[in-house]
């Protein structure tokens, strides 16, 4: 589950075991600016995505799972500096690959993108792939920057992503804004491909520039910034783009789910 983190570190409303709170439920020593929250299935640790330093913190929960009255959550591990490269961390997703534990990891600025970090180290957690594209690569920042938004930022960047089967992942999807949809196979997390991907156009309001864009010069690409779903008795993805109302995707040549 995730929860809402103020941007003073203290976690208002949150409850680590999804009882409801009326009350915060203690002080987190993570990142004075922390966008999203992941607990573990047994609530014994939060994943937090934080943006200063922008990257991983990994918390231990167990005095607020034990009730201290005055609950101490302990920072166990983080991932920070040039290998968290991007900014505006925005997503810290506990995932499985082949029994071996994940967090999936995007960024919402600096062509950051997503990416996967083998925390079976809890202690030195480390990013084992990453989930780019080529315009997300720093090598195309000079072609890239004609497209960007009028405050300079990329229109190229990652917002969510999920797994097929959080418990067994095989298949990743994210949303990369006016990239679209982008599907990727971390069957072998250390060397992900992307397998399949849909750009969805959107006609904007009247002629003018989709919800998405503030660069009326670049093609009307919709802004795709939704969570995407999994459907695998259908082979689909079911998802939402600005301007494109919900979405049924279906993937072609047996792209997915794999056969093996």
């Amino acid at each position: 589950m995730a929860g809402a983190v103020g941007s003073s570190g203290n976690a208002g409303g949150f409850s680590a075991d999804e009882r409801p709170s009326d009350r915060a439920a203690g002080h987190f020593p993570a990142s004075s600016s922390t966008q999203d929250v992941w607990t573990s299935a047994d609530s014994s640790r939060a994943y937090f995505a934080q943006q200063s330093p922008n990257g991983l913190a990994i918390l231990d929960m167990t005095d607020i799972q034990q009730r201290k009255s005055v609950p101490r959550p302990k920072i166990v591990g983080t991932v920070t500096g040039a290998t968290m490269d991007g900014t505006t961390a925005m997503q810290a997703m506990p995932i499985r690959i082949a029994g071996k534990p994940y967090v999936l990891f995007t960024n919402q600025a600096g062509n950051g993108a997503a990416r996967l970090i083998d925390i079976s180290d809890e202690t030195a957690p480390f990013v084992v792939s990453k989930l780019k594209l080529e315009v997300h690569m720093s090598g195309n920042s000079n072609t890239v920057a004609p497209e960007g938004n009028a405050d300079g930022t990329s229109p190229y960047q990652a917002q969510s992503c999920t797994a097929d089967n959080p418990d067994d992942a095989t298949a990743i999807a994210c949303s990369y804004r006016e990239s679209g949809i982008r599907v990727f196979d971390v069957r072998d997390p250390r060397a992900p491909k992307e397998i399949a991907y849909f750009t969805p156009t959107s006609p904007g309001v009247n002629g003018t520039t989709p919800a998405g864009s503030n660069n009326p010069s670049r093609t009307k690409a919709a802004f795709c910034a939704s969570n995407i779903r999994f459907v695998a008795g259908r082979g689909e993805l079911w998802t939402t783009c600005a301007d494109t109302a919900f979405m049924v995707l279906k993937f072609t040549n047996g792209a997915w789910p794999f056969k093996d």
